[in-house]
């Protein structure tokens, strides 16, 4: 069967901080990338648990954010 991951950001929008919540069919770790819409990254996640959820955004400065 072909592999599944799914990423949901719970709450979105939002104004501060956020879950993101990562599931997968396998046991891999998840490398995590997060940029802004200029390319740059944000924020970045090694070996996360394929079945996670993490918190971000606390020091983040208000802008649209793009999950890779």
């Amino acid at each position: 069967s072909p592999e599944k991951l799914e990423a949901n950001v719970m709450p979105n929008p939002s104004n501060t901080f956020f879950n993101l919540s990562v599931r997968s069919s396998n046991n891999y770790p998840v490398r995590i990338r997060i940029t802004n819409i200029f390319g740059q990254v944000v924020e970045r996640h090694e070996k996360i648990a394929s079945n996670a959820i993490l918190q971000l955004g606390h020091n983040w400065q208000a802008v649209l954010i793009l999950l890779r």
